[in-house]
């Protein structure tokens, strides 16, 4: 037979697993939500506009552009990366809800939706 205290025990450690066991479970449905609901935004690099920042994730540089919709909707981003990219390249972001750039790829101007185009600079 136990004793209160160690019952007592059992239930608080029974209950802690469960709420440890909850919050992994939200955040992986929070994750999942955010990813899965992620939206193209376009921009072009401004190799003028990157700063150097404090490393973060293998990040070293910040690129605070405007960002482009597909209807030629406009947003502030700040894009962290790991390196330089190539000044006046086209990139389509993938950003999600609460995480932000979750990633990017390099398109060409062909692959720029019309509105997209008109704001920002035609290669030469």
């Amino acid at each position: 037979m136990k004793s209160k205290q160690g019952r007592g025990l059992s239930l608080a450690l029974g209950a802690a697993v469960l709420v440890v066991s909850v919050l992994f479970v939200s955040l992986g449905i929070l994750y999942r939500t955010t990813t899965d609901s992620a939206e193209s935004w376009y921009i072009q690099i401004d190799n003028d506009l990157v700063t150097e920042i404090t490393p973060h994730g293998g990040m070293n540089y910040r690129y605070p552009v405007t960002a482009y919709d597909e209807g030629g909707g406009s947003r502030t981003v700040d894009f962290d990366t790991s390196r330089v990219l190539r000044d006046g390249a086209y990139l389509r972001l993938e950003i999600a809800a609460f995480r932000g750039v979750i990633s990017w790829e390099e398109v060409a101007w062909e692959d720029l939706p019309a509105a997209v185009q008109s704001n920002l600079n035609a290669p030469e």
